[in-house]
This record gives structure tokens, C-alpha cells and sequence, in this order.
């Protein structure tokens, strides 16, 4: 994300909503690989990564976490240079919230969509992974933060540090959404493989910008499921698990 110098305020508690429209020419958002995300972060994407146990990270794009990271320093100097903006970086993680997709690969969407439409709840790999997941207002106030707040040139993890198992996870969602539903794990567990883990680490957003988790795990999984129900009420099983 990238703002002009002129737009950084030197008191946090100073910035107020109203600014916003007049920073809308001088402000654009970036997420980790360079992708324009608009000027008020209503949306993002995720780069998909795999963390094993050693910590190094994996990407499923088709370039390198390297040549990620090198792609990044030149979009972010080419900002500098050419339209004189402060550039600072939200490395995104992973978000529940009633914006979020429940047909695709995201597990906890899965999970919300299971217990309010399926007959069980189905974990298709062996539960083992560790995630952790931000509720989409803490997200939004966060990367918010970052574009008004952030130090120029610097990486933020945004997420969670609330860690969990994919298992706890579906049972965790099974809990508070449908309590008398089964959990099934499909999986087979491999006690040779390094355990899959996407974790962030958040102290500096933290420490630096005075950032918090302020919705819990659980009370993030009510509201969604909360606010899918309604929408199911409303607009029939557009969520529901798809046939075949």
C-alpha cells in the first residue's frame, strides 16, 4: 500500500475517517505480490503459501517467494520514483468474515458452509495443519492502520495469533454452529511429514502501530455464521455444498 509523504500524520490519534476522501487521489493499496488492490482496501487477495515446520515459506504462484520479494522492491521503488508515494507492505494471512467464500479452498468457509447446509462437517486432509484466522473488521481497521500509520518501506504481518488445527477447527465450528453434527476427517495422518503451518507473526504491528486481535476466533465463527444464516434465509442455498 502507498500513500504521498504529505499525507503521513505524525499523531496517530489526529487521523479521522473524513481524511480519507482527500487522500483518495494519492493512495493505493498493494498487497505482498504488487497487486493493485484500489485505494480503500474493500477487497483482497491471498497469496497461497505453504509454512512446513523448518519455516520456509512456499508459494503455489508460479514465482518464487524470492523473486516475490524482489518483484515487490521494484513495484515499490517504481512507486517512489514515479509518483513520489511511501510504500508500506501488508503481508496478508488468513480472514473469516461474512464476505468470505465459502465453495472455494478456504477451510473455514468450508467448515461455516457444512454446518449450516450438510449433513456432517468434512475435513478432506488429515486436520494436522496450524492456522490461525483474523475476523474481516479486526482486517480492515488493521490495514487501514498500515496506510495511514505504517513506517515507509516496512512489512507488516496481518493476521491472527490465535493457532489452531484444521480438526479443532471443524469441531471448533461444529460447536457453535451445529452442535449435533458429526465431523469427519478424510485423511490419513503421516507421522514422517513436517506439520503444515501458517502462522503469523504479529508482535511488530503490534508493538509499532498499537494493532490488536479484538474479536476472538470463536466469536469471529458465530458472527459469520450468523450472517450467512440470514443471507440463507434470504436468498435460498446459493452457499450450499455443490453436487458431484
Amino acid at each position: 500500500m502507498s500513500r504521498h509523504p504529505r499525507a503521513r500524520q505524525s499523531n496517530a490519534a489526529a487521523w479521522r475517517p473524513r481524511g480519507l476522501a482527500a487522500l483518495r487521489s494519492r493512495r493505493a493499496a498493494y498487497q505482498a505480490n504488487g497487486a493493485r488492490l484500489g485505494w480503500l482496501l474493500i477487497s483482497h487477495q491471498q497469496a497461497e503459501e505453504v509454512w512446513p515446520a523448518s519455516g520456509e515459506a512456499r508459494s503455489d504462484l508460479p514465482c518464487s517467494c524470492s523473486r516475490m520479494r524482489s518483484g515487490r522492491s521494484d513495484t515499490d521503488q517504481g512507486n517512489r520514483t514515479q509518483h513520489d508515494l511511501e510504500t508500506v507492505i501488508a503481508r496478508c494471512f488468513a480472514f473469516v468474515g461474512p464476505d468470505l467464500p465459502l465453495n472455494v479452498h478456504f477451510a473455514i468457509g468450508n467448515f461455516i458452509r457444512d454446518a449450516l447446509t450438510a449433513d456432517a462437517i468434512t475435513v478432506s486432509g488429515d486436520g494436522t495443519p496450524l492456522r490461525t484466522y483474523l475476523h474481516q473488521s479486526d482486517l480492515a481497521h488493521w490495514l487501514l492502520t498500515l496506510l495511514v500509520h505504517g513506517r515507509p518501506g516496512q512489512v507488516y504481518n496481518v493476521g491472527s495469533d490465535e493457532v489452531i488445527s484444521i480438526a479443532a477447527l471443524a469441531h471448533l465450528v461444529r460447536d457453535i454452529l451445529a452442535p449435533d453434527k458429526p465431523v469427519y476427517i478424510l485423511g490419513q495422518l503421516d507421522p514422517s511429514a513436517a506439520r503444515n503451518r501458517y502462522v503469523p507473526d504479529i508482535r511488530k504491528a503490534q508493538q509499532e502501530l498499537g494493532l490488536s486481535v479484538t474479536v476472538p476466533l470463536a466469536e469471529a465463527i458465530r458472527r459469520t455464521g450468523e450472517a450467512v444464516g440470514a443471507a440463507l434465509a434470504l436468498d435460498g442455498p446459493q452457499w450450499a455444498p455443490q453436487p458431484g
